[in-house]
C-alpha cells in the first residue's frame, strides 16, 4: 500500500510542469516550516500562560499572608468561634480580597495539624462555607508544600466547590501552622486557553494565504531565467547562436547564463569566422580564374 501511495506521488509529480513543481515545492516547504513554527510558539505561549497563571496566584497568596496575624487564628478552633470578632474582622477583610478581583474565586485560612489540614476562615459567602475545625481531604502535595513556602498546583485541582487553580503561601509569624489559599476558577484558566488556541487557529489561513504568494513569486523569479534559458538551448539547436539571455538572477543561475552565453559568443565567433573563411577562399578562386 505504501509503496503504492509513493508511485502514486512520483508519477503525480513527474507530471506537472515545472512551474507547478516549483510552486509546490516553495509552497509545502514554507507551510511546514511556518506550521512547525506556529506549534512551538503555541506551545511555548500555552506553557508560559500556565506558569504566569501560577506565578500570580503565588504571588497573591503571599500578598495576602503578610496582612494576617497567625496570633488571631490561634483563637480559632471550631465553629462556635464564627461569632468571635477576631474571625469576624478576617473573614471580612479576605471577602473583601476576593470581591476586588474577578478571577478570585475564593481566599481561605488552613491551619496544619499534624497530618490533617483543617479550615480556618473560608471566604465563601454561600451555604457551602467551610466552618473553622472543618478538616479539608482533598489536600494535594502542592497545598501542604504552601505551608512552608509559596506553591501552586501544577495542574487544575476538583473538590465539592468546584473545579479551580490555586495557589498558596504561608503565614509569616506562623512558624508552618499557617497559610493562606486562593482559587481561581478553573473555567477563567480553560477561557484564556481557548482564547489562545483561537488564535493559533486563526493564524492558519494567513499562513496559507502568505505562503501561497511566497510561493508564487519564488516560483516565478526562478521559473523565468529556466525558461530563458531552455529557448536559448533551443535556438542554439536550430542553429541560431546569436540568442543572448541577460537575466539578473541573484543566484547560481546566473553561472548557467554566463556559460550559455559564453557558448552562443563562442558559437557565433566560430561561424563568423568560417564565413570569413569561405569569403577568403571564394575570392582567392575568383582570382585564380
Amino acid at each position: 500500500m505504501r509503496s503504492a501511495l509513493k508511485g502514486l506521488a512520483l508519477r503525480t509529480m513527474q507530471s506537472l510542469s515545472l512551474s507547478k513543481k516549483l510552486f509546490l515545492s516553495h509552497f509545502l516547504s514554507i507551510v511546514l516550516v511556518s506550521g512547525t513554527v506556529t506549534a512551538f510558539l503555541f506551545s511555548g505561549a500555552k506553557s508560559n500562560l500556565r506558569e504566569q497563571l501560577k506565578l500570580r496566584m503565588e504571588s497573591s497568596a503571599a500578598l495576602i499572608s503578610g496582612y494576617v496575624d497567625a496570633r488571631s487564628l490561634d483563637k480559632i478552633v471550631d465553629e462556635k468561634d464564627i461569632v468571635d470578632s477576631g474571625y469576624l474582622e478576617i473573614l471580612s477583610d479576605l471577602r473583601a480580597a476576593a470581591r476586588s478581583n474577578d478571577d478570585i474565586s475564593y481566599i481561605y485560612v488552613m491551619r496544619k495539624v499534624g497530618d490533617e489540614i483543617q479550615f480556618v476562615v473560608d471566604s465563601d459567602e454561600s451555604e457551602e462555607q467551610a466552618m473553622p475545625g472543618e478538616a479539608y481531604e482533598e489536600a494535594t502535595d502542592d497545598l501542604i508544600m504552601g505551608f512552608k513556602r509559596p506553591s501552586s498546583d501544577k495542574d487544575v485541582t476538583e473538590d465539592r466547590w468546584g473545579v479551580f487553580i490555586s495557589g498558596y503561601a504561608p503565614i509569616r509569624n506562623g512558624g508552618g501552622e499557617y497559610m493562606v489559599g486562593i482559587d481561581m476558577f478553573a473555567d477563567e484558566f480553560f477561557s484564556k486557553m481557548e482564547m489562545l488556541k483561537w488564535y493559533a487557529w486563526a493564524s492558519i489561513p494567513v499562513t496559507l494565504i502568505l505562503s501561497w504568494l511566497v510561493s508564487l513569486l519564488l516560483a516565478h523569479h526562478f521559473r523565468k531565467p529556466i525558461d530563458d534559458l531552455a529557448k536559448q538551448a533551443e535556438a542554439l539547436r536550430s542553429g541560431d547562436a546569436d540568442t543572448i539571455v541577460g537575466v539578473d538572477a541573484g543566484c547560481d543561475l546566473e553561472r548557467l547564463v554566463d556559460a550559455m552565453n559564453d557558448i552562443s559568443f563562442a558559437l557565433t565567433a566560430a561561424k563568423k569566422k568560417s564565413q570569413d573563411l569561405e569569403e577568403l577562399l571564394n575570392s582567392s578562386s575568383a582570382r585564380e580564374d
